[in-house]
């Protein structure tokens, strides 16, 4: 049985921390809370004032060249990913010479830390994640010379998992393949800026919240932020302008595979995944989708291939 001077000094140790201090003793935070409801004690008063995590929360900003083309590509979920989104996203960007990309967030599935995870239907953890994801990073790299990660809820995952004692950073290094770790640059918030020097800035992000209307959350994020917005996580692609006329509200589209996701299977009123990515062209937005792009050209080559499903 755990005693409330040693129980107290452990949350002192950890800063008010219940889950590190659990750790520490070897029990549950639910566990730590109990007692504590019993015997009257408030965890918040072991919380120091002048407590700092070594985290940077300045929003990170990228300049745009003039006539340079930027990528924003989103929700790849690897090792679910669709393998003709893939190659048509990077055959794209190869053909168009865009050098820079920004992933903003979901690079990784991390189903196995999901709530939605079913065991029996994915290979273990180490070998499939690992082994896909230095496949598509190498391809990336091959194409692009430098590409931004920004953090999604499914690569949190992972950094919950090991209660934020990991970053993507660290993330990128497990998985990256270690010898092009120099191209690869990684932002520990949801969101990065972009700024063209006569289009205005860019909010590329990936917000916790989400909504099964089209546009709504990326509309209302450019009234808050006043700059346009590109914004993933929904797995929708499509763009409007603000109320005001003066920003465009966007939605970057997936690279995912849906019907390997199990939370995508269950029954629900979500819209369908809409495959696609954005390219800036000079600050201008261009959606790549079947239905905002002309892909014929791209897609001969994978007919008949196994994988291969027209895109809609």
């Amino acid at each position: 049985t755990l005693g409330i001077k040693e129980i107290t000094d452990a949350v002192t140790a950890n800063n008010g921390l219940l889950d590190k201090a659990a750790i520490q003793l070897g029990t549950s935070p639910a566990t730590l809370r109990f007692v504590a409801k019993q015997n009257g004690i408030d965890f918040e008063q072991f919380r120091f004032q002048e407590f700092s995590r070594n985290i940077s929360y300045e929003s990170k900003t990228i300049d745009i060249a003039p006539g340079e083309t930027v990528a924003i590509v989103s929700d790849i979920h690897v090792p679910l990913y669709s393998k003709l989104w893939v190659n048509l996203f990077l055959d794209i960007c190869k053909d168009k010479g865009v050098k820079r990309c920004i992933v903003a967030g979901d690079m990784f599935e991390f189903s196995h830390f999901s709530k939605y995870f079913k065991p029996g239907k994915a290979d273990s953890f180490e070998d499939n994640d690992k082994e896909e994801a230095e496949f598509i990073i190498q391809r990336m790299l091959d194409v692009f010379t430098e590409i931004y990660f920004i953090l999604g809820n499914h690569d949190k995952r992972l950094v919950k998992q090991v209660l934020y004692a990991i970053g993507l950073n660290d993330i990128m290094k497990m998985f990256a393949p270690t010898e092009t770790n120099k191209e690869i640059k990684t932002v520990d918030l949801d969101h990065i800026i972009l700024q063209h020097p006569t289009k205005g800035k860019w909010l590329v992000c990936h917000p916790k919240a989400t909504s099964g209307l089209k546009e709504s959350l990326s509309y209302r994020l450019t009234m808050k932020y006043d700059m346009h917005v590109a914004r993933a996580h929904g797995h929708h692609i499509g763009i409007v302008l603000s109320a005001n006329g003066k920003y465009c509200c966007a939605d970057t589209g997936a690279l995912c595979d849906e019907k390997q996701m199990d939370y995508c299977n269950d029954v629900s009123t979500y819209p369908k995944t809409n495959n696609g990515f954005l390219l800036l062209e000079d600050g201008i937005p261009v959606l790549v989708s079947a239905k905002t792009f002309n892909l014929e050209k791209y897609l001969d080559k994978y007919r008949g291939m196994p994988f291969y499903e027209e895109p809609v």
